[in-house]
Order: C-alpha cells, then structure tokens, then sequence
C-alpha cells in the first residue's frame, strides 16, 4: 500500500526515527515520484486551487532539495565497513560520523517543522481536515502493520543466519549475533509501536486552526532524541559483532557486505509512476 499524504504533510519529521530515513529524502527515483504521486492525492483530496498547488508543491521540493544537499549516508556506510574491517574501532572516528549525521537531520528536520507550517497555512481548515480524512481512509490496519513487521523480522533474520552459514560462524559468535539482532529490532520495533500516536499528535497540529508551533519543536526534540537514542543501540550491537568475531570472520564479513552492495540492484519502479 502506498504512503498515506500524511507522510507528505504530517509525518516528515518522525523520518527521524530510522537511520534510513533522512536519506530516503535523497535522490531515490522511485521514493521520489511516489511522494510526487501521492502530493497529488492530497490536493486533488483537499480540491486545492491551483495557486495552493504551487506553493504546496514548492515547499516539498525544497524540503527534497535541501536532503539532497546534506545527505551522504552511503558515503558513511562505505566509511564505516572500513572501521568494522579493522582490528579495533576507532571510537573517535565512529562519534565523528555520528555527530554530523545527527547534525544533518537537526537540519533536515527544521526545514521539515518549517515546511509542516507552510503546508497547513496554505491550505484552509476545511482542506486541512480533508486531507487528514482522507489519510486516514488509507491507513493501514494493525493487522497489516503486525504482518509487515514479522515480514521486516523474518527477512532480516534470514539474511542474518545465510551469512553465518557463509562465515561458518561459531557457536559464540553466533550466540552474540543474534543478540545484536534481536536487540536492534526491539529497538525498533518499540519505535513503531509509537506510530498511531504520533499519527494523531501531528493530525492534531496540523487540523489546528493555527500552529502551536511550541509543541511541534517539542515533538521534533523527541524524535531527534529516538533517533540518538537508536544509533546509540546499534553502535552497541555492532561493536558487539566486531569483538566477537574471530579476525578471519570479520574480515569474510566485510567481503560478504561490500561484495552485496556492489551488485546491490535497486527496486523496481512502481508502474504507476511512469518510469
């Protein structure tokens, strides 16, 4: 199912909940052209005026333009499988990274908290309230958010066990493997569970009749916090992997991951979206 407009309007800033997300605002064709598919819902839903196109439009793009400029994210990955591959982390290297992604999405996420005010001053109530009508209309039922979670746990736990087949891993090693695992996806999983709330907190803000912009910047803080508060979890789980693989292994396990982002093929563009 496609993303309801409320990602569009709504829900740009909890993007800050996954590493991923900031850079799924980047130049991805196909993330892209369905943002631009479902902007046009949106307004067709709300009946914007042409003018309220236009600037609605506008305002998306230079939220698109200014990810663009600030993302790097496979730059830091390629950085960062070159730190696993040594022998020991280098710690200042890894907070270095850190500290300048959390300050990109600090940015990303004010033109994000800018861009949510123009949106709703640009439209009126009776059209900010069709557009949350409508969104709701499209959301997933629990029962489908359950079903895609346990798909996300199983695909990764796949992956997880081919490679320590690839690895011929050890007992230990892959007692903390799956450790790693699983405590990275409670972490994520506790991030999901939060999504109906903050659903109905940035419907709230957004049908107001006019923007408390006080705890918009309050929400922002929290989700800048999950989004720390999750790195934080999966530097652990990751230093984790690295101590307790043996060298020959961690070394394999490199291989395995360059190996797979090289021949990485991207997905198929949706047919609706006409590429």
């Amino acid at each position: 199912m496609n993303p309801s407009p409320l990602r569009l309007f709504l829900i740009g800033l909890a993007a800050c909940l996954t590493l991923g997300a900031s850079d799924a605002f980047a130049s991805k064709r196909v993330g892209r052209a369905r943002i631009g598919r479902e902007l046009t819902h949106a307004l067709d839903a709300a009946k914007a005026t042409a003018a309220q196109r236009k600037q609605v439009e506008g305002v998306v793009e230079e939220v698109e333009r200014r990810a663009e400029a600030m993302m790097n994210g496979k730059a830091d990955i390629d950085t960062l499988i070159d730190i696993f591959a040594q022998e020991r982390i280098d710690d200042h290297a890894v907070e270095a990274i850190k500290t300048r992604r959390e300050a990109s999405t600090h940015k990303l996420a004010d033109a994000l908290t800018q861009a949510f005010c123009e949106v709703h001053d640009a439209l009126t109530q009776a059209q900010r309230q069709q557009v949350v009508d409508y969104a709701r209309g499209k959301a997933e039922g629990k029962n489908m958010r359950s079903f895609k979670a346990k798909l996300m746990t199983g695909l990764v736990s796949a992956q997880i066990e081919d490679t320590l087949d690839q690895l011929v891993a050890t007992d230990e090693e892959r007692k903390v493997a799956h450790a790693a695992r699983d405590e990275v996806l409670a972490a994520v999983t506790e991030l999901q569970a939060h999504q109906e709330s903050t659903v109905a907190r940035l419907s709230s803000l957004f049908n107001s009749d006019k923007v408390d912009k006080a705890a918009l910047e309050g929400f922002q803080k929290e989700r800048e916090a999950d989004l720390h508060a999750l790195t934080n979890v999966i530097q652990h789980a990751v230093v984790s992997l690295h101590d307790a693989l043996s060298p020959a292994h961690r070394q394999k396990l490199v291989e395995i991951v360059r190996a797979r982002r090289a021949h990485h093929v991207p997905h198929a563009p949706d047919p609706e979206e006409g590429f």
